[in-house]
C-alpha cells in the first residue's frame, strides 16, 4: 500500500506551532485560575479566619474576666500585690536614723562640757533632727553648738564607690536655751537643738561612715581671743 503526504512541510509545521500554540495558552489558563484560587483563599484566611479566630479569643477573655470579676476579694488582693511591689523603692529612699545612735556618743562634748538628752525626735519630711536636753552651764551648751557645727562625716558611696567628706549637718539652730533644774534639782541651762541633716547623714547606701569632731576649743570666745595673749613668755 502506498501513501501520498498531500501537505507539503510548511503547512506541516504551521498546524504543529498552532497546536503548541493551543496547549500553551490552556495552560496558562490553567495556572491563572490557580493562582486566582490561591488569592481567594489568601484572603478568605486573612479576612475571614483571622477574624474568627479574633472572635474566638475575645470571647476567651471576656470569660476570663467574667471568672476574675466572681473571685472573692479580687481588688483588696490587687492592692497588697502593688503595695508589696512599691516596698523596696519605699525602702531604699527610707533615712537610717538608727544611725543617730552611734553619731551621739561621738558628739557628746567630754565633760565637764557634756551634755544631757532629755528628748530626741527625727522628722524624715523636714529633714530635721531635734535634741531636748541641758548641760551644767551656758558655755557647755555652746560647746556642744559648735561641736556640731564643726563636725565632718566621711563615707563611701557603694553605687560610684566614691569616698566623700562633709558637714555632718547643714545648719543648727539653737532655742529655749535658758536657766532650768534637773531631776536633783541642781541648776542647769536647758536648750533644744534642731539639726538639718546633711546630705549623707543618715541615707542608705553608703559604707564606711565616719564621724569626726575636732580635737580643740570651739567655743566662740577662745575662738575670737588671739592666741598671743594667753602665751608664755608674752611680752608686756
Amino acid at each position: 500500500m502506498i501513501e501520498l503526504n498531500l501537505l507539503p512541510d510548511v503547512k506541516r509545521d504551521f498546524v504543529r506551532a498552532q497546536r503548541t500554540r493551543r496547549q500553551v495558552i490552556a495552560a496558562m489558563i490553567l495556572l491563572s485560575m490557580a493562582a486566582g484560587g490561591l488569592v481567594v483563599a489568601l484572603a478568605l484566611y486573612v479576612y475571614g479566619g483571622q477574624f474568627a479566630i479574633g472572635q474566638v479569643l475575645d470571647g476567651a477573655i471576656k470569660d476570663k474576666s467574667k471568672q476574675l470579676a466572681n473571685v472573692k476579694d479580687l481588688d483588696d488582693y490587687l492592692t497588697i500585690q502593688n503595695q508589696l511591689r512599691a516596698l523596696p523603692a519605699l525602702h531604699s529612699d527610707k533615712f537610717v536614723y538608727a544611725r543617730l545612735f552611734d553619731f551621739l556618743p561621738t558628739l557628746n562634748p567630754a565633760p565637764p562640757n557634756n551634755i544631757h538628752i532629755t528628748r530626741l525626735t527625727a522628722s524624715e519630711e523636714e529633714g530635721t533632727v531635734t535634741i531636748v536636753g541641758y548641760a551644767r552651764d551656758y558655755k557647755a551648751v555652746t560647746v556642744f553648738e559648735n561641736t556640731i557645727k564643726n563636725a565632718e562625716l566621711s563615707y563611701t558611696d557603694n553605687e560610684s564607690g566614691e569616698q566623700k567628706t562633709e558637714s555632718f549637718v547643714k545648719d543648727i539652730a539653737m532655742s529655749e536655751v535658758n536657766l532650768s533644774e534637773d531631776a536633783s534639782g541642781n541648776r542647769v541651762v536647758a536648750f533644744t537643738a534642731s539639726l538639718t541633716n546633711g546630705e549623707g547623714s543618715y541615707k542608705r547606701g553608703i559604707s564606711n561612715v565616719r564621724l569626726q569632731v575636732p580635737n580643740r576649743d570651739t567655743t566662740q570666745s577662745a575662738q575670737q581671743v588671739p592666741q598671743e595673749v594667753f602665751s608664755e613668755g608674752g611680752q608686756e
